[in-house]
């Protein structure tokens, strides 16, 4: 009997000890009584005061609101710890979001207080975070855009599924024992809860952020396009439901200060004309210019920026730009220059600030597939980062260029490039080179590295022994071909990969810098980490390369060529001739000369000779180096003869001349054509009877 109530106290026993570690008995937290606790207190305590400062505004801003509701999710599935995101969501500024999004985002800690708990108590669950993170990482990986937009979807299968797939697999992972699941489980269904209860506010914020967005971007469209009243229009919807939307009143000072610039005062509304007059009684326009007072859109537009620098001190880098363009227009080109300054200095200050919708522009995936979209994207990536039309070096470089002072100018793109080159993030670099092209030739050109005399390679990385190739890894090489001894390199590539539009990039910064690339010599680059993109997705690459003092980007020889060849195609088109007309007189304007002026030193400084050989000769031209500005390609008879055009085995730049070696020499009088993109020649070499070539006319083609 004794055996007896010993077997059966130790089988209570055993019975009782499984219990215990396998049945949770606690309970879920009830947010009426939920107390944060010593790690979540901070973030918490943010929320509850901006919730008590929100009773007593009867309003609420959009873009703040919808700011907070994106950086939360993108800050979920990106920090990486549970502290790192309750930090972040303790230094948010929430002046401004709507009370219902705070109450919402407040349920959302006795979840993250739960998490805590498990990760403090339970060694199995120290990785939770992980769980929770991945939860909000799947959806946003498989979207390619919005996390919310995909998982608030209305479908509550949809959104269970979702995250129960990412427990599912943590649980696999973890290998769990059955009370720590049943504690994950609860989680799980608290998160859900959440979910569930935060979807319709969500969407309520993006229907109307979404509709804000259609009148911003019909005004950037507009504005793309030139019709400037299209735009100021649009821009006045914005700000009708709106009125003191930031980009709305940038959009609005655009506008109208190049309409200002074609007097079309009729567009004023007489509701601005109305504030303006107020201003003027009120004593609030002591400095502003005559010219300003009396032409109604620059009146406007004054006043318009002065408001926006009032309300977003903080964020007040493109107003001030803007400001410099009006006085640039009004022709007080000193006090243009101090705006400019001020901008210069405010743009990195703010970058941050400025760029904080930036994800609710991206999360908007429809835009990457139209021109019209990407161009949306570009246009306020410039305004908030201080690049292409709103880089305030740019604008410097374009005044002091106008004013014949080419090395100020050049200084100035220097700069730009500097600061978006020690940036960590570098999209626009690209297109930020395209504008100094398209509108600052003549400053730009002299600064490039002679761009068609350094060759880009680039091939997958081999694995050791040549045993196959290395995933996401590149060999990119340099190879210089000039005289010119190249130092301080350092490296941006512009990859496009299938599937990309056909202006779109990723820009990967090499993190290796070459100290010297000396003449003739070649660099290399080995292990370029181009992930997630593999070898076989690039279909092009462009290198950017910045040294102490000089720029240029770089193209493979192939892509050369083709580009000579869409030169010359271009000319004869109607369209791209009045543009390349325009960057050809500013490129002459510039370099105070003409066309008749090149053809002249062409013909006075080329040289031509021959060479004998056992069983063929060679021809070597030399033509000024001059022309490596315009990064020309050299043909003996037309590029598009491709039965007899003869095409340089060896093209250097060796002291003063660009050298040219062809590997036989022409049986009569031929012509050496000189493509570039702005202007080509065709050079005539003259056939003597001795059998002597020497330089006969030079045309411009």
């Amino acid at each position: 009997m004794k055996k007896w109530i010993i077997f059966l106290v130790l089988i209570a026993v055993g019975v009782g000890w499984w219990i215990y570690r396998c049945v949770d008995f606690s309970k879920p937290v009830d947010l009426e009584s939920y107390t944060p606790s010593e790690e979540c207190a901070p973030a918490y305590g943010c929320l509850e005061q901006a919730i008590v400062q929100s009773a007593d505004t009867t309003g609420y801003d959009i873009e703040q609101t919808v700011r907070i509701m994106n950086s939360f999710e993108v800050a979920q599935s990106q920090s990486e710890s549970f502290d790192d995101f309750l930090e972040y969501m303790a230094r948010q500024d929430y002046r401004g979001v709507a009370r219902d999004v705070l109450e919402a985002k407040r349920t959302l800690f006795p979840l993250l207080d739960e998490m805590n708990t498990l990760r403090r108590t339970q060694k199995e669950l120290s990785s939770v975070w992980a769980c929770l993170k991945m939860a909000t990482r799947k959806e946003l990986d498989k979207a390619s855009g919005s996390y919310m937009l995909s998982l608030c979807s209305g479908n509550p299968a949809t959104l269970s599924s979702c995250v129960n797939s990412a427990f599912d697999v943590y649980k696999e992972q973890a290998d769990l024992k059955r009370k720590t699941e049943r504690r994950l489980n609860r989680l799980r269904r608290q998160y859900i809860e959440y979910l569930e209860a935060y979807a319709p506010v969500y969407y309520k914020y993006m229907d109307e952020w979404n509709a804000l967005c259609l009148d911003k971007d019909r005004a950037y469209i507009n504005l793309y396009a030139g019709k400037l009243s299209d735009a100021l229009d649009s821009s006045e919807r914005v700000l009708q439901k709106h009125p003191v939307n930031r980009e709305g009143l940038l959009l609005k000072a655009i506008a109208l200060i190049r309409l200002g610039e074609a007097r079309s005062f009729k567009v004023v509304q007489p509701s601005d004309v109305a504030l303006n007059q107020q201003w003027l009684r009120a004593g609030k326009v002591s400095q502003y210019d005559g010219r300003t007072l009396a032409n109604p859109c620059y009146f406007t537009a004054q006043r318009l920026l002065d408001e926006y620098i009032a309300l977003y001190p903080d964020k007040a880098a493109p107003a001030l730009l803007l400001h410099g363009v009006l006085e640039e227009q009004l022709g007080h080109d000193t006090r243009a220059v101090a705006y400019y300054e001020q901008a210069a200095v405010e743009y990195p200050r703010q970058a941050e600030a400025l760029t904080d919708l930036l994800d609710s522009y991206v999360n908007r995936t429809y835009l990457t597939q139209s021109v019209e979209g990407h161009y949306l994207i570009n246009y306020y990536r410039s305004t908030m980062e201080g690049a292409g039309i709103f880089s305030p070096n740019f604008r410097k470089a374009a005044l002091f260029a106008r004013q014949g002072n080419l090395a100020a100018s050049q200084e100035e793109i220097y700069k730009h490039f500097f600061r978006r080159g020690s940036q960590s993030v570098q999209d626009c670099l690209l297109s930020d080179m395209q504008y100094c092209e398209e509108y600052l030739a003549g400053s730009f050109l002299p600064m490039l590295l002679e761009q068609s005399y350094v060759d880009l390679k680039y091939e997958p990385s081999a694995k050791f022994m040549k045993m196959g190739k290395k995933k996401g890894r590149i060999d990119v090489s340099l190879t210089n071909r000039s005289d010119m001894r190249i130092e301080n390199v350092r490296v941006f590539l512009c990859i496009h990969a299938t599937g990309m539009y056909k202006d779109d990039y990723d820009v990967v910064k090499i993190p290796e810098s070459k100290s010297v690339v000396g003449p003739y010599a070649t660099a290399v680059f080995e292990n370029v980490d181009i992930a997630p993109r593999q070898f076989d997705d690039i279909t092009r690459i462009r290198a950017i390369v910045m040294t102490d003092n000089r720029i240029c980007w770089l193209d493979d020889a192939a892509v050369k060529k083709q580009n000579a060849i869409a030169g010359l195609r271009a000319q004869s088109d109607i369209s791209d001739n009045q543009r390349l007309a325009m960057k050809r007189r500013q490129f002459m304007r510039d370099l105070s000369i003409s066309s008749d002026g090149l053809c002249r030193i062409i013909r006075e400084r080329s040289k031509v000779s021959t060479e004998s050989g056992w069983f063929s000769g060679s021809m070597h031209v030399r033509i000024p180096r001059l022309l490596a500005l315009l990064a020309p390609y050299c043909t003996i008879n037309p590029i598009e003869d491709t039965d007899r055009a003869l095409i340089p085995v060896d093209n250097k730049i060796v002291g003063d001349y660009i050298e040219l070696t062809f590997d036989s020499v022409p049986d009569d009088t031929c012509d050496l054509y000189i493509y570039s993109e702005l202007i080509s020649f065709r050079l005539n070499l003259v056939k003597a009877n001795n059998g002597a070539f020497s330089i006969g006319a030079v045309r411009e083609i």
